[in-house]
């Protein structure tokens, strides 16, 4: 990168979501979706990325699905698709 000093911010949020079973109390049960948002900032300029990752009984499975399915899996559940704040 040079001599000159870069300002380099990172951040991950990072939301799972899927069904429980109630017989065995927090017990992930199905197929659920784990939504990933990062940003970088370096030098004031920002970026602002959205993965989607298919989630099996509450493991992640690393297969990447559409945005698109992600929130037809929540709206499914009647779960508001989170948005970073």
């Amino acid at each position: 990168l040079g001599s000159t000093p870069v300002d380099v911010r990172f951040m991950e949020v990072m939301y799972d979501v899927g069904m429980h079973n109630e017989e065995v109390e927090g017990k992930a049960v199905g197929e659920g979706v784990r939504i990933i948002y990062t940003t970088t900032n370096i030098d004031g300029r920002s970026t602002l990325e959205k993965n989607c990752f298919r989630l099996n009984s509450g493991e992640n499975t690393n297969m990447r699905v559409a945005a698109g399915y992600a929130a037809w899996m929540l709206q499914a559940m009647n779960v508001d698709f989170p948005v970073p704040s």
